[in-house]
Protein backbone atom coordinates (compact mmCIF):
# COMPACT_ATOMS: atom_id res chain seq x y z
CA UNK A 1 0.00 0.00 0.00
CA UNK A 2 1.06 3.51 -0.80
CA UNK A 3 0.80 6.26 1.17
CA UNK A 4 1.45 9.73 -0.32
CA UNK A 5 2.45 12.24 2.24
CA UNK A 6 2.56 16.06 0.56
CA UNK A 7 4.63 19.07 2.02
CA UNK A 8 0.90 20.54 2.87
CA UNK A 9 0.14 17.50 5.30
CA UNK A 10 3.72 18.13 6.83
CA UNK A 11 2.88 21.97 7.52
CA UNK A 12 -0.49 20.87 9.28
CA UNK A 13 1.00 18.27 11.34
CA UNK A 14 3.71 20.60 12.81
CA UNK A 15 1.03 23.74 12.97
CA UNK A 16 -1.28 21.77 14.98
CA UNK A 17 1.72 19.98 16.97
CA UNK A 18 2.36 23.56 18.01
CA UNK A 19 -0.77 24.11 18.67
CA UNK A 20 -1.26 20.93 21.26
CA UNK A 21 2.21 22.04 23.01
CA UNK A 22 1.04 25.15 23.28
CA UNK A 23 -2.33 24.65 24.59
CA UNK A 24 -0.57 21.52 26.86
CA UNK A 25 2.35 24.46 28.50
CA UNK A 26 -1.11 26.70 29.18
CA UNK A 27 -3.41 24.05 30.92
CA UNK A 28 -3.68 26.59 33.86
CA UNK A 29 -3.51 29.75 32.19
CA UNK A 30 -6.53 31.39 30.37
CA UNK A 31 -6.05 28.96 26.97
CA UNK A 32 -8.75 29.08 24.33
CA UNK A 33 -9.30 27.91 20.90
CA UNK A 34 -9.27 31.08 19.30
CA UNK A 35 -5.25 31.64 21.65
CA UNK A 36 -4.22 27.57 19.86
CA UNK A 37 -5.55 28.75 16.70
CA UNK A 38 -3.39 32.00 16.62
CA UNK A 39 -0.32 29.70 17.87
CA UNK A 40 -0.51 27.77 14.88
CA UNK A 41 -1.11 30.15 12.49
CA UNK A 42 -4.97 29.44 11.11
CA UNK A 43 -7.99 31.09 11.74
CA UNK A 44 -10.27 30.06 14.17
CA UNK A 45 -12.19 27.82 11.05
CA UNK A 46 -9.86 26.14 9.80
CA UNK A 47 -8.11 25.37 12.86
CA UNK A 48 -11.09 23.93 14.51
CA UNK A 49 -11.76 21.93 11.66
CA UNK A 50 -8.09 19.98 10.90
CA UNK A 51 -8.00 19.98 14.52
CA UNK A 52 -11.50 18.05 14.62
CA UNK A 53 -10.15 16.12 11.70
CA UNK A 54 -6.97 14.71 13.03
CA UNK A 55 -7.79 14.18 16.71
CA UNK A 56 -11.23 13.52 16.18
CA UNK A 57 -13.03 16.07 18.93
CA UNK A 58 -12.76 19.82 19.02
CA UNK A 59 -10.04 21.91 20.12
CA UNK A 60 -12.38 23.08 22.99
CA UNK A 61 -13.56 19.74 23.78
CA UNK A 62 -9.53 18.57 23.96
CA UNK A 63 -8.77 21.66 26.31
CA UNK A 64 -11.34 20.28 28.76
CA UNK A 65 -10.43 17.05 28.74
CA UNK A 66 -6.60 18.28 29.47
CA UNK A 67 -7.64 20.44 32.51
CA UNK A 68 -9.84 17.75 33.76
CA UNK A 69 -7.44 15.25 33.87
CA UNK A 70 -5.09 17.35 35.37
CA UNK A 71 -7.36 18.66 38.12
CA UNK A 72 -7.68 14.07 38.42
CA UNK A 73 -4.13 14.08 38.88
CA UNK A 74 -3.79 16.98 41.02
CA UNK A 75 -6.32 14.96 43.14
CA UNK A 76 -4.06 11.71 43.25
CA UNK A 77 -1.68 13.74 44.58
CA UNK A 78 -3.04 14.71 47.46
CA UNK A 79 -4.61 18.30 46.75
CA UNK A 80 -7.72 19.23 48.01
CA UNK A 81 -10.96 19.22 45.95
CA UNK A 82 -10.74 22.93 45.98
CA UNK A 83 -7.47 23.18 45.20
CA UNK A 84 -7.40 21.25 42.25
CA UNK A 85 -10.52 22.69 40.85
CA UNK A 86 -8.93 26.34 40.97
CA UNK A 87 -6.10 25.41 38.64
CA UNK A 88 -8.47 24.52 36.25
CA UNK A 89 -11.80 27.01 36.69
CA UNK A 90 -12.38 30.38 36.50
CA UNK A 91 -13.70 32.45 39.13
CA UNK A 92 -17.53 31.14 38.49
CA UNK A 93 -16.61 27.72 38.95
CA UNK A 94 -16.51 27.09 35.51
CA UNK A 95 -13.65 25.06 33.34
CA UNK A 96 -11.32 27.51 31.45
CA UNK A 97 -12.01 26.82 28.20
CA UNK A 98 -15.48 25.63 28.15
CA UNK A 99 -17.09 28.36 27.30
Amino acid sequence: MIVWVTVYDMVYEEQLERAVRFIESNLKEECDPETAAAEAAYSLHHFHRLFALVTGETPGSYIRKRRLTESAASRRRGRSREEAAGEVSNADGKIRGAE
